[in-house]
């Protein structure tokens, strides 16, 4: 079991405790196998892989996967020299090795956006001045935390860049409603929304495909 110690000061000692054990849950891992990125896969991404690339990817053994039912559940930024930024439960906003995500990831897609190099110098530093920022298990809109997709969107806004996606977006259906009543994740953005938003399709891993706006997954 891990325990989560860095949260917001907002952040009580009993929503410690219940963000710790819904951490554990969704971070589950279900099925022990070796991932499903291919040596292919690393090879070919890595070719196109520049600064300020978003990294969409998918761990299809843990219970999160299996509740959003999506190919895809996490996203990142690459910052070049092999490292990316991206937030997460247990470290919040932290950097880490380019391998890291190809040994831990199923599924894998690369998204560009139409920054200037000047633009995307201020995004990677912007992204290196979050790093430190707790993990947002409340999926709210404030700025001293960041949910993994928050984290991302956010960067590139701060930038100046118009993503066409909003981090937090109304409720769509009567479930969305009820939902949001317990946990804004409900009408948070996923990882698979950037593929809707303001980028370019760089890359899909081998068991991946996207047409007619529907991303799937090729089993």
């Amino acid at each position: 079991m891990k325990f989560i110690k860095k949260f917001p000061k907002r952040r009580n000692f009993v929503k410690r405790v219940y963000d710790n054990l819904v951490f554990n849950i969704f971070s589950a891992v279900l099925i022990k196998r070796k991932n499903w990125l291919t040596k292919k896969d690393i090879k070919d991404s890595k070719k196109k892989l520049k600064k300020g690339d978003i990294l969409v990817i998918g761990n299809l053994r843990s219970t999160y996967s299996k509740i959003i039912n999506e190919s895809v559940t996490h996203s990142a930024i690459y910052i070049g020299k092999n490292k990316v930024i991206h937030s997460m439960g247990e470290k919040g906003v932290f950097s880490e090795k380019l391998i890291n995500i190809y040994q831990r990831y199923d599924t894998l897609i690369i998204l560009r956006s139409n920054l200037s190099k000047k633009e995307i110098r201020n995004l990677i530093k912007n992204a290196k001045n979050a790093i430190g920022t707790p993990y947002d298990f409340s999926f709210s809109d404030k700025d001293d935390s960041f949910f993994c997709t928050q984290f991302v969107n956010e960067m590139f806004k701060k930038t100046g860049y118009n993503t066409q996606l909003m981090s937090l977006h109304k409720p769509q259906s009567s479930s969305e409603r009820i939902l949001r009543k317990i946990n804004n994740a409900a009408v948070s953005i996923r990882p698979s929304d950037f593929l809707r938003g303001n980028f370019t399709q760089i890359f899909l891993s081998h068991n991946l495909s996207f047409e007619n706006n529907k991303l799937k997954l090729i089993k």
